[in-house]
């Protein structure tokens, strides 16, 4: 949940500057869709498809390399996406690809580059956890026989059904899990809940319903807790729709035994923070006791280096407000 901020540390342990990944990204992709685009003229020789083709292969560069904000602006450019150019209603009132919708999906690639490039893409990104969530592992993995083992899905935060000339714009691919992805589907969120413009994390924070019951030792019984999302920078609505989107609150519901360990824990924080209590760490620092008794990251910044820790370090602060 934390902003995809750069220079950040790839999987290889080189630093890597935003400047640094759109150069890359460019030298990887951009000939060759552009190359693509201009074979697909002779098919779309006028009208709404040629004006489109022609913009895209015109502003080919922008287009794959657009900050969200940019991105969003295209979603409502008029030569890009009159109604019914890539998506019509059929017989049965299903929406499906149109063929020049499908033809530009094709031109883009994004089926044959997420088995290579966005691998590549994942390697440089180095995003541990999910940017949506922060609940699963996005891990890039490379096993003693260089085979590439992955943990992630790269969410389209625009879709690429409704926007195919977007599949392949970098700021458009979020590495997440699988189950913000699916879940997420053709979903539309806030600028606010996108990665790469803004920090999640900074949105809003969990509390627990009834803090007081789990300092009464009561059993929750099946780990089910009634856990609340507050609102901090976004509106409630913008809120509700990211909830609604992606499951946060029902998911997070289920974790009520981790809940009950952080209120156990935090009870006790005075005694697991003082030194003398532990001559086996002697010469650690407070903030690594912390870490340790919390069983995560203390700071904000490291919420995206394991999973839950937004929620583990939300509720902290809670239970920390609510001792006795």
């Amino acid at each position: 949940m934390n902003k995809i901020e750069f220079p950040r540390t790839s999987y290889d342990g080189t630093s890597l500057t935003k400047k640094d990944l759109e150069d890359w990204y460019l030298n990887e992709v951009k000939d060759t869709i552009k190359n693509k685009l201009n074979n697909k003229k002779n098919c779309f020789p006028n009208g709404n498809e040629r004006s489109a083709l022609d913009f895209m292969i015109k502003n080919i560069e922008d287009i794959l390399n657009a900050s969200p904000s940019e991105l969003e602006k295209y979603t409502r450019n008029s030569d890009l996406s009159p109604n019914g150019l890539y998506r019509i209603r059929n017989v049965n009132n299903r929406w499906e690809m149109t063929d020049f919708g499908n033809n530009i999906l094709d031109a883009f690639n994004y089926d044959n580059y997420r088995k290579t490039i966005l691998k590549k893409l994942a390697k440089k990104l180095n995003v541990k956890t999910c940017p949506y969530c922060n609940m699963h592992y996005t891990l890039f993995a490379e096993g003693n026989n260089k085979k590439r083992l992955a943990k992630f899905q790269f969410d389209h935060f625009f879709d690429k059904s409704d926007y195919p000339f977007l599949s392949m714009s970098l700021y458009n691919l979020i590495p997440s899990c699988a189950v913000c992805n699916q879940g997420k589907s053709t979903g539309k969120v806030s600028l606010k809940f996108h990665p790469y413009d803004s920090a999640i994390c900074d949105q809003f924070h969990f509390e627990v319903k009834n803090p007081q019951s789990l300092f009464s030792g009561a059993k929750l019984g099946k780990d089910q807790i009634d856990i609340k999302l507050i609102k901090d920078t976004c509106t409630q609505q913008e809120l509700d729709v990211f909830d609604n989107t992606f499951n946060i609150k029902t998911l997070y519901s289920r974790h009520g035994d981790i809940a009950q360990e952080v209120f156990d824990k935090a009870y006790e924080e005075p005694y697991y923070l003082n030194p003398c209590n532990f001559n086996f760490l002697q010469g650690k620092s407070s903030e690594y006791l912390q870490r340790l008794w919390m069983g995560t990251y203390t700071e904000k910044s490291e919420i995206e280096k394991r999973p839950m820790t937004k929620y583990i370090q939300d509720l902290w602060k809670q239970a920390s407000g609510n001792k006795k």
